[in-house]
């Protein structure tokens, strides 16, 4: 059974090295996101004494209060939740300068929905406000909860894009790049946050444009807790796109919130001023090259003094568990090395270790070129899958990837089809069998209470 294995570890690195990691998608088991997160948004307005703020919003469910729906709106879903959102723009003196309160009903047919790690409640309030800082405020609950989630910011600033004296480039907004969709703007919401190999870009409202003017912009990778950055990953100019503005967000499907770009009328009173215009610009995120880290990115106004930069987070939102402990994810790496490759990996400081980590999967990464590792990807959601599916408490097993059974799923993957039978004597044989790559069949003895055993063997 040893030299079966030892051959199988070959199959399985050369099967890594050539994954797209597609058959294991949704068996991992990671909660990475947060239970809520906003993003604050100025439109740029052509009057000079007002700013228009966006908050946007999400709530995961399983961060809501769910109850039975009333017989009457049975058929909008049989469980229901009736989130309340309080948002708070207070000044410097502790006075209160806007105060919204959005309320709505979320309706979902199961109760395994209620708990659901994977969907969002969405929504959004606008205010307008002097251009000034604010205290910002928001709190979630329901009725019966007044504040289930709290979120503060103690110092949002809200500029006036419309006036020459400030800057003329707001905050921009991430969202997802929709290349089919040129007028429509999809938020990520996840509080300056954009996802890992998620094509992505930031969106910047700007006033006072002219035809004839021009931006630079340029994305870094922030290098340390100093704000030293790296050469620039991207960098280019950019025009805006004149006349229009992120107008108020819509529902799309799945509750999602979207942002329509929409032309901006000009109030009779700038008229004047006809030459200022409003507009965004969209700078493309270089999301191939970004791995984990913090980011910055920002625009300046060619021939000006106006910039905005605006430091963010990339983030693996389906990195697995056991690739989040670098100590653990090294340990079950001893199923496809040789003892003394092992050995090998584990000596060093801790940095020296990560280093040679990274360098032993960058080796096996089928993009090389690109910031995602699909042959990492395979490999740990795997351990992930058999770290929980195969757990015994019964047998003393409290991790499941350092079973016999777990060990071949890690190999070999998810079986094309499986098989338990009962035996008097034996107790249960379950059979694995493998119809890809892998021809072969594992039958392994189930008895009560104890460790499952691979048994045998048998090629196809």
């Amino acid at each position: 059974m040893k030299h079966f294995f030892a051959a199988l570890t070959l199959f399985a690195l050369g099967c890594f090295s050539a994954a797209r990691a597609q058959e294991d998608k949704g068996f991992f088991f990671a909660d990475n996101a947060e239970k809520a997160y906003y993003e604050l948004y100025t439109i740029p307005q052509p009057a000079l004494t007002e700013s228009r703020i966006i908050v946007m919003f999400r709530v995961r469910y399983d961060a809501l209060v769910f109850g039975k729906a009333d017989l009457s709106k049975r058929g909008e879903g049989a469980f229901m939740a009736m989130p309340i959102v309080q948002i708070e723009f207070t000044d410097s003196d502790g006075i209160i300068r806007a105060n919204k309160e959005w309320r709505d009903t979320i309706y979902v047919d199961s109760f395994q929905k209620t708990t659901s790690k994977d969907d969002y409640a969405y929504g959004h309030a606008t205010v307008t406000l002097p251009p000034r800082s604010y205290a910002f405020a928001l709190d979630i609950g329901e009725k019966t909860i007044p504040r289930v989630i709290k979120m503060r910011n103690k110092s949002v600033l809200v500029a006036n894009t419309g006036a020459a004296q400030n800057s003329t480039i707001g905050a921009p907004i991430f969202a997802a790049m929709k290349p089919n969709a040129p007028d429509t703007v999809y938020p990520l919401c996840m509080n300056n946050t954009v996802a890992m190999n998620a094509p992505s870009k930031a969106v910047f409202g700007v006033s006072d444009v002219h035809e004839r003017d021009g931006y630079s912009y340029g994305i870094h990778r922030v290098l340390d807790g100093k704000g030293h950055l790296s050469l620039p990953l991207a960098s280019g100019r950019i025009n805006a796109r004149l006349n229009i503005a992120l107008a108020e967000p819509r529902r799309a499907l799945a509750n999602q919130q979207i942002l329509v770009l929409a032309p901006v009328p000009v109030p009779a009173s700038v008229q004047p001023e006809k030459e200022r215009q409003v507009g965004v610009v969209e700078v493309p995120l270089p999301m191939l090259q970004m791995e984990e880290g913090a980011y910055q990115v920002w625009l300046v106004k060619e021939g000006s003094r106006d910039t905005v930069a605006q430091t963010f987070d990339v983030e693996w939102l389906g990195k697995p568990h056991s690739l989040r402990n670098t100590e653990y994810a090294i340990d079950i790496l001893h199923y496809i090395l040789t003892d003394a490759e092992y050995n090998t990996l584990r000596r060093g400081s801790d940095d020296l270790v990560h280093q040679k980590f990274d360098a032993f999967w960058k080796q096996r990464d089928p993009t090389p070129q690109t910031a995602y590792n699909e042959a990492l990807y395979a490999y740990y959601s795997r351990v992930d899958y058999a770290f929980f599916t195969f757990v015994s408490p019964q047998a003393g097993i409290a991790d499941g990837a350092k079973t016999e059974r777990g060990k071949v799923y890690i190999l070999c993957g998810k079986p094309t089809s499986t098989d338990v039978k009962s035996n008097s004597i034996k107790g249960l044989i379950e059979t694995w069998r493998y119809d890809n790559k892998v021809r072969k069949e594992f039958i392994f003895e189930v008895p009560k209470n104890s460790e499952v055993v691979l048994k045998s063997v048998r090629e196809l």
